[in-house]
């Protein structure tokens, strides 16, 4: 699933400013990201920040980001087409949601 979301978005434009205005990015990794010359490598480094940066709602908030331009994608992790799914790994005390295409994946 992740292989798949980095081929298809592109996080720049409404998915970033839906995630700054519901404030789950910092204004310093919008600007961070603009930096960053791929679409591909924007999108990894998006996806590696919602998972380390704690926010309890970062992968709910994507989706609802996605819906609009994307909803391909948000069928798939609503599990219409493949089971996917966003998951909550517990480790100890931290909570990190993943994207993938299997729950089983975090096992």
């Amino acid at each position: 699933m992740r292989t798949y979301f980095v081929q298809r978005v592109d996080p720049s434009g409404y998915i970033m400013d839906y995630l700054l205005q519901e404030r789950i990015v910092t204004v310093q990794l919008s600007q961070r990201m603009r930096a960053i010359a791929t679409r591909q490598d924007r999108c990894r480094e998006l996806l590696d920040e919602l998972q380390c940066g704690g926010h309890p709602q970062a992968f709910v908030k994507l989706r609802e980001a996605l819906q609009r331009e994307y909803s391909d994608i948000v069928d798939m992790i609503d599990g219409s087409r493949t089971g996917a799914s966003i998951c909550c790994v517990h480790n100890d005390n931290d909570i990190t949601a993943a994207l993938v295409a299997d729950p089983k994946e975090l096992e």
